[in-house]
């Protein structure tokens, strides 16, 4: 793919291709200017009609050393700090009047973050928050609720690998090889953790990580 070169890591969907090169910057292309990271890029229509973007440099105060692309794109500079664009919803911004945030943002309440996904972020002291969309549900009801800031949901968790795509999102492997999973959804018993809960989850058990039973048969 043109103008993706020296790439350390890169995902892509069929609208956007966001990826990290081995000089710390993120690089970013795709048929919409909100996907970017940068209100700058020229865009240019194709030989079928299509709108285009060429890849460009993603606004960004330092270099960086993770990324994360979904509904909001989020960027882990080499001072800890966080950073994030594109869905509002989903950014982890507490407040904007922008459906889409083009530039990216500072997310404010992160510091020290060493592993991030587009829902979480671990800290260098342990520290695991989260944000975005969550149902919480009593047996009478149902609340969705969109977390507009990072909240903490558990200490002393040190984060070595995040679960990727869809129900796994909400999900890590820690440092000593244990699987955890948090959220709302264990109707299926997708967790493994020995409970289905689909007719009651309630906010407290949505936000807590729960070890999952797979550890038991697990070759650690």
């Amino acid at each position: 793919v043109e103008g993706f070169e020296h790439i350390v890591k890169a995902e892509g969907s069929a609208g956007a291709i966001v990826a990290l090169n081995e000089d710390g910057s993120i690089v970013s292309s795709s048929s919409t200017l909100d996907s970017l990271g940068n209100p700058s890029a020229k865009k240019t229509t194709i030989s079928n009609g299509k709108i285009y973007y060429s890849p460009v440099i993603v606004s960004l105060p330092k270099q960086a050393v993770d990324f994360t692309k979904g509904y909001a794109n989020f960027a882990l500079l080499e001072d800890g700090s966080v950073w994030s664009w594109r869905s509002h919803e989903w950014s982890a911004q507490k407040e904007s009047k922008e459906v889409f945030i083009k530039s990216p943002k500072k997310v404010e309440g992160l510091s020290k973050v060493v592993r991030l996904n587009s829902i979480s972020a671990n800290t260098i002291n342990g520290d695991l928050y989260t944000w975005g969309n969550y149902v919480y549900s009593s047996r009478s009801s149902s609340t969705k609720d969109y977390i507009q800031r990072p909240i903490r949901i558990a200490q002393d968790i040190k984060v070595d690998q995040y679960g990727t795509g869809g129900f796994a999102d909400y999900s890590f492997i820690d440092d000593k090889g244990n699987a955890w999973m948090w959220g709302d959804k264990s109707d299926r018993g997708q967790w493994g953790a020995g409970k289905i809960t689909e007719d009651y989850m309630p906010k407290e058990f949505v936000l807590s990580p729960h070890e999952s039973l797979f550890n038991t048969h697990a070759n650690k």
